[in-house]
């Protein structure tokens, strides 16, 4: 089951989407509340039935592989061929099979974040186990962050200069998402 909830202002039959924005330009896959079909078309869904899950189930599903499309994919204009983000991610999720065992799985340094990750994870859980608290439960503010991209100059300490940026709950204007002209700028 997929859930997804927006803004309000970033939906077309809300306030509208910001300019310049994949949304405005109709390259969403939103449900909207006249056609039940992707601003693109690419989300069908089908019909509802009476039983707990039986609406907005997309056309696209593991029986008939997604919709892939063999040609489309050959022609190199789109890898997955599956039409829609959200469906490539659905074929993804639901083929992968059982989930792997992580006790024999050999990490190596190039995925120490996610060793480091795992760890506190478990010692956090260990530690809530025995009545401890998790690090963060009486500290809401330090979940206000959220992810994005930006173009720096190399020398830019990215930490210091992306932190208005990851403030989560603020708005931003397209130009604060490049870096300012600098000769470490790499030219395109």
């Amino acid at each position: 089951m997929f859930w997804s909830f927006a803004d309000p202002r970033t939906r077309a039959f809300g306030q509208g989407a910001p300019a310049g924005t994949a949304a405005a330009a109709g390259n969403d896959n939103r449900v909207t509340p006249t056609g039940r079909a992707g601003a693109n078309g690419r989300m069908k869904y089908l019909p509802d039935t009476s039983d707990f899950m039986g609406k907005f189930r997309l056309t696209q599903n593991r029986s008939n592989d997604y919709g892939l499309d063999r040609e489309l994919q050959m022609s190199g204009e789109n890898y997955t061929s599956i039409p829609g983000i959200h469906q490539q991610d659905q074929a993804i999720t639901e083929s992968m099979g059982t989930i792997y065992d992580r006790t024999h799985e050999h990490l190596g340094t190039s995925v120490a974040m996610v060793i480091r990750t795992r760890r506190r994870v478990v010692n956090a859980a260990k530690a809530f186990a025995t009545g401890v608290l998790p690090p963060g439960v009486d500290d809401p503010t330090i979940y206000h962050q959220r992810s994005g991209g930006v173009i720096l100059p190399r020398s830019t300490d990215w930490l210091e200069a992306t932190t208005n940026l990851r403030k989560a709950f603020v708005s931003h204007a397209p130009e604060e998402t490049y870096a300012p002209k600098s000769a470490n700028t790499v030219k395109a």
